[in-house]
């Protein structure tokens, strides 16, 4: 099966990422005709706890994650076109050929971000951010997850600081590795917004 089949035929049979981008085409217009503020985010993330499922067993593991995004929106609705790279630790899974398992995604979402601040303490602007978004890995597999947060910078300053936690749902088996729900902590830069 050539590359594009496979991954035409992937996306179809993944509702929830078909039904994610239907929802993007239909809702960006609409959402507002001047849909032109960019805002970029560059992030390290860490799980508090993640387990894999292997061999019909259940494991802890450790997993090395960062990424980055493009959010897209208006002053209060953001689009996100994200991608994560992640490097799970399975080096104490029972009988695993291998020692890592790394993951890409891509993900589709929307985010609330207001552009004025949420609250203020001292000259820090603190702008309250949530969404959720899903996609699917290199494998076919769909990923999705919910997240909440800030992003701190100056009042004055767009660019600063982005403090997030998130909720990854459970993960279809990815090179044999099922990953559990998982919590975790998500920091990084935000650079913008920008308009055009």
């Amino acid at each position: 099966m050539s590359t594009c089949k496979k991954l035409a035929t992937g996306v179809f049979r993944n509702w929830k990422t078909a039904f994610g981008l239907l929802v993007l085409i239909i809702l960006v217009p609409s959402v507002n005709a001047q849909f032109k503020t960019r805002i970029y985010n560059i992030h390290y993330a860490t799980p508090f706890s993640q387990q894999v499922i292997y061999n019909q067993q259940i494991f802890n593991t450790t997993d090395l994650s960062f990424g980055g995004n493009i959010c897209i929106g208006n002053k209060y609705i953001n689009t996100i076109l994200e991608y994560n790279f992640h490097r799970m630790d399975v080096k104490h899974v029972s009988n695993t050929p291998v020692k890592y398992v790394k993951i890409h995604e891509i993900l589709f979402g929307l985010r609330y971000y207001n552009a004025r601040p949420t609250f203020l303490v001292g000259n820090a602007a603190f702008r309250l951010t949530a969404g959720l978004s899903g996609g699917f890995d290199l494998d076919l597999q769909t990923r999705s997850e919910y997240f909440v947060g800030f992003a701190i910078t100056g009042i004055k300053e767009p660019s600063g600081i982005l403090i997030q936690g998130y909720y990854h749902r459970s993960a279809n088996p990815t090179q044999g590795y099922q990953i559990k729900p998982y919590f975790g902590l998500r920091l990084g830069f935000v650079i913008g917004p920008s308009t055009s």
